[in-house]
C-alpha cells in the first residue's frame, strides 16, 4: 500500500488522513456509507472503513444485477394429484363423516 511506502522512506500518514482521503471523490452511489464513515467519531480504521465501502460496492452490485428487483418469486400451485380423499367429499365439499 502506498502508505507503508510512504512511512518507510520517513512520510508516514496517519489514519486521519488514509479514512479522509478514501471518502473524498466517491461517487453518488457511495454517499451514504461516506457520509456515516466521515461522521464517526472516532473514525474507523482504514481497514474497516475500506471494508464498509466494499460491502457497499457489494450492494450495490447486487440491486444493479438483473431480476435483483423482486423480492420473491413464486409459481403457480398445481393440483394435487392425491385421490385417497376423493370418494369422502360431497359436491358442497363437505365430508361423509358423522357429525357433519
Amino acid at each position: 500500500m502506498l502508505s507503508d511506502q510512504l512511512r518507510n522512506v520517513g512520510f508516514p500518514v496517519n489514519n486521519h488522513r488514509l479514512v479522509l482521503q478514501l471518502i473524498s471523490g466517491l461517487p453518488e452511489a457511495y454517499r451514504s456509507v461516506a457520509t456515516l464513515i466521515h461522521h464517526s467519531n472516532p473514525l474507523p480504521a482504514f481497514y474497516q472503513a475500506r471494508s464498509m465501502l466494499t460491502l457497499e460496492e457489494a450492494g450495490i452490485a447486487k440491486m444493479a444485477s438483473p431480476g435483483s428487483h423482486s423480492a420473491m418469486h413464486t409459481t403457480p400451485q398445481r393440483p394435487s394429484k392425491d385421490t385417497s380423499q376423493r370418494g369422502n367429499r360431497r359436491p358442497d365439499n363437505r365430508s361423509r363423516s358423522r357429525g357433519n
